[in-house]
């Protein structure tokens, strides 16, 4: 203060300090593009397994929509041939085939372990686009929902099943019933409940197929 260089010392320690300041924004602004880097690449490798696994399950889902186109035609005959019976048009001695996997449940089961991963470990922050955030809570609400399906409804599938063996006699794929005999209302509420649950399961499926091809675009841009 004496010899008057105060304001030299307050210039080179505000210099100082910029430049300290500096060199940690610098710091952090690298450590920054290095966590970054490191966050792109693991989400470049997350977004190569799921789209193996979402196309693993679009090829299971098409082999169960291709089993499904054929056999809709035989329940469309089935529905047909029941209302057609109820309204007096079919001969009560007839013999109606209904197919003996009528009351058989497909459960699909979805591969996508890299998915359950990103729940498990919150890596799930890594997609920034919540397009695809939303839509794979989706595709996993909607596996739930068939899960659901097939829980709920599984005991009344076991008793139509029952009332099937009481009835009918066994051919090759076919049950065979008379006429007659499916007149009763329990017989008809069963199978109408079944149909119904059955088309409403389908319905899920036609979702989750939609749902898993719109994840693998979003996944590939």
């Amino acid at each position: 203060m004496e010899t008057g260089k105060t304001g030299k010392y307050l210039k080179y320690a505000i210099g100082e300090i910029v430049l300290v300041v500096i060199g940690i924004l610098i710091a952090l602004s690298i450590n920054n593009w290095n966590e970054q880097r490191n966050d792109n690449a693991e989400l470049w490798q997350y977004k190569q397994r799921l789209i193996r696994q979402f196309q693993k399950d679009s090829s299971d889902l098409w082999s169960y929509n291709e089993g499904y186109n054929y056999i809709k035609p035989l329940f469309k005959t089935l529905d047909s041939t029941f209302r057609e019976n109820l309204k007096g048009n079919v001969n009560k001695n007839s013999i109606i085939k209904i197919p003996v996997f009528i009351t058989l449940q497909s459960q699909f089961i979805t591969e996508t372990h890299a998915l359950i991963e990103l729940n498990n470990t919150g890596k799930m922050s890594l997609f920034k686009n919540d397009s695809i955030k939303d839509k794979l809570t989706e595709y996993q609400n909607l596996i739930a929902q068939q899960h659901d399906i097939i829980d709920r409804t599984k005991s009344k599938f076991d008793d139509f099943d029952k009332l099937l063996y009481g009835l009918a006699k066994y051919g090759e794929r076919y049950y065979l019933v008379k006429a007659k005999d499916i007149d009763q209302d329990a017989f008809m509420n069963a199978y109408w409940y079944i149909d119904a649950s059955r088309k409403g399961q389908q319905l899920v499926y036609d979702d989750i197929t939609r749902t898993n091809h719109e994840i693998i675009q979003l996944l590939r841009q």
